[in-house]
């Protein structure tokens, strides 16, 4: 079981998204593959719930529809503080997933930075 935050579970597919393009070997592929559609499955929950704060913030146009502006859901000023404190609270959001451990001799293979291994070590048992 690995407790993170929902921050931790996005910062974790970018890197995954990265690693993904690399040659595995086939045990870590698996194992690696599993904590990925783990984080696909919580981070789901995590874009539906965007767009509902989107919808419930946004200024709509007379049709009813959230207006968009420079790729984005326009939000009316008046609440964008409460939207943004939704969107905090969102994102610090406890989450405790069942994931197969990743050890460092499976990893051996990789370079990465200092960057990359802080997202990793939630997944590394030592």
């Amino acid at each position: 079981m690995i407790t993170i935050q929902m921050y931790e579970a996005l910062s974790a597919k970018a890197l995954f998204d990265k690693i993904s393009q690399e040659k595995l070997p086939i045990k870590t592929a698996y194992k690696l593959s599993k904590i990925y559609e783990a984080l696909e499955k919580e981070l789901k929950f995590y874009y539906d719930s965007i767009a509902k704060i989107s919808q419930e913030f946004a200024i709509c146009d007379e049709g009813g529809d959230p207006v968009i502006e420079d790729g984005g859901v326009r939000i009316d000023p008046d609440k964008l503080e409460e939207c943004q404190e939704k969107l905090n609270e969102l994102s610090i959001l406890t989450l405790e997933i069942e994931l197969p451990y990743l050890s460092l001799d499976e990893l051996d293979f990789l370079s990465l930075s200092l960057a990359d291994m802080r997202v990793l070590t939630k997944y590394i048992a030592e």
